[in-house]
């Protein structure tokens, strides 16, 4: 629940930077991404008209442990092709 709360808003307050998110949270010694995805019509529910449309998706991966090498290489990796991804537009 914390994390769609955050996530919600996050995408309220900054806008329509993209209809994708990632939240990158830590649990004591593991990591976990969230990936948000949303819709044109979802951001203009919370933002704008209060009428029922689409739908907010978070999908979350992990965990890895940041004490594994391999793990935090992984996590680096997936950040960089998510953020090369977006800054691509795609």
């Amino acid at each position: 629940m914390q994390e769609v709360s955050e996530m919600v808003a996050w995408i309220k307050e900054e806008g329509d930077l993209s209809n994708r998110r990632l939240l990158v949270s830590q649990d004591f010694d593991e990591i976990y991404l969230t990936f948000a995805d949303y819709g044109k019509e979802w951001l203009g529910y919370i933002k704008e008209t209060g009428k029922a449309a689409g739908f907010l998706t978070m999908k979350r991966y992990g965990p890895w442990h940041i004490d594994n090498p391999e793990d935090v290489s992984v996590v680096c990796q997936i950040i960089l092709a998510f953020v090369i991804r977006a800054k691509d537009g795609n």
